[in-house]
Order: C-alpha cells, then sequence, then structure tokens
C-alpha cells in the first residue's frame, strides 16, 4: 500500500480540529450550515436582482443630474459665447 505524501496526515488532522472547533462555535451560536448556505445562495441573487433594478434606475438618475447641470452650464456658456462674440 503506498504511503500517504509527506505531511499530508498532520494536514488533516489539523482540518479536523479547525472543523470541530468552528463547529462548536457555530452550534453554540445556533447556526446551521444548510440555512447559512441558503441564506448566501439567497443573498448573492438578491444582490443580482438588486443591481438590475438600480442599473436601469441609475440610468434615469444619471439622465436626470445631467439635465440638472444642463440648466445651469448652458445658459452660462452661451452667455460667455455672446460676451466673447461682442467684443470681438
Amino acid at each position: 500500500m503506498p504511503r500517504p505524501p509527506r505531511g499530508a496526515v498532520g494536514t488533516v488532522i489539523k482540518l479536523l480540529l479547525a472543523c470541530l472547533a468552528v463547529g462548536a462555535v457555530l452550534t453554540a451560536l445556533g447556526v446551521n450550515p444548510l440555512d447559512f448556505w441558503r441564506g448566501l445562495f439567497a443573498a448573492i441573487v438578491q444582490g443580482a436582482h438588486d443591481l438590475y433594478a438600480y442599473g436601469l434606475d441609475g440610468f434615469g438618475i444619471f439622465l436626470a443630474v445631467i439635465a440638472s447641470g444642463a440648466m445651469i452650464v448652458l445658459p452660462l456658456w452661451g452667455l460667455k459665447r455672446l460676451l466673447g462674440l461682442l467684443r470681438r
């Protein structure tokens, strides 16, 4: 029977001890691993949905901000151009 790679047994033991420690803490906190993964998946799906929804809303907000700025910038620009033409 072939021997496992050097250090593999020690690594497996360390991983088992880490899993035991983390599992004990999660159990003490009342965290269920299945609920955790379901919640994580739901959060990812909701985040993608929000990003899509806000992206479309964001485009409308972007246009509104441009229009608001144009109400100030364009008249000032036109006034500057007009004054520039009068100085010639």
